[in-house]
């Protein structure tokens, strides 16, 4: 697992920033297109709203990510794949959206 300190590297790198703000568009629209019967839906889809216009704080939505245990392990700030890979820090773009996901709700603050 990467320390501390690299974890908060990567949450405020523009690269990593640009990969959560897809994944938090993409969770956005879903949510948004969910049925009102959906527990919390007006407050999953107000967050939703918010996120389509930016209304965020995307360093801290990346230092939420890099809470998931499996992206904490992942994450690489030494290694030239960091560095060359189009995934970035050797975190795949399914864990970044499967944790946008989960903490949807924690985001919008159910």
């Amino acid at each position: 697992m990467a320390s501390f300190s690299s974890l908060a590297t990567i949450a405020s790198d523009g690269s990593f920033q640009a990969r959560i703000q897809y994944a938090l568009m993409v969770a956005a629209v879903n949510v948004y297109a969910e049925g009102s019967s959906v527990a919390n839906h007006a407050t999953r889809s107000s967050f939703a709203i918010k996120v389509f216009g930016g209304a965020y704080n995307i360093n801290a939505i990346g230092l939420m990510v890099l809470t998931n245990p499996t992206i904490a392990a992942e994450a690489s700030t030494g290694s030239s794949f960091a560095t060359n890979s189009s995934m970035g820090y050797a975190i795949p773009d399914g864990d970044i959206q499967f944790a946008i996901n989960s903490l949807w709700n924690d985001m919008a603050g159910v």
